[in-house]
């Protein structure tokens, strides 16, 4: 059995997260199990490089397991940028 090696970063945010993961759906429900805030979550978003799945079903999905609707408008305004001219 392979063990990895995780390293853990903290964010000038003073926020944690798995060096080799960037952050997605499944990182952010591990980030809500785990207890950290809403604003701690939100901030990581902002902050971090992340690739969203942002079907109805993955967001209700996230809903349903417990992901605050702060955290999801974070996910969700990540992506969206100035509409090009």
């Amino acid at each position: 059995m392979k063990h990895g090696l995780r390293c853990f970063l903290v964010t000038p945010t003073g926020s944690a997260f798995l060096a080799q993961q960037s952050l997605d759906n499944d990182a952010l429900l591990k980030l809500v199990k785990a207890g950290l805030s809403d604003d701690a979550i939100v901030g990581m978003v902002n902050a971090e490089p992340g690739k969203y799945s942002t079907s109805a079903d993955d967001v209700t999905s996230l809903k349903s397991a417990g992901v605050s609707d702060k955290i999801i408008a974070a996910m969700l305004n990540k992506g969206v940028g100035p509409n090009p001219s």
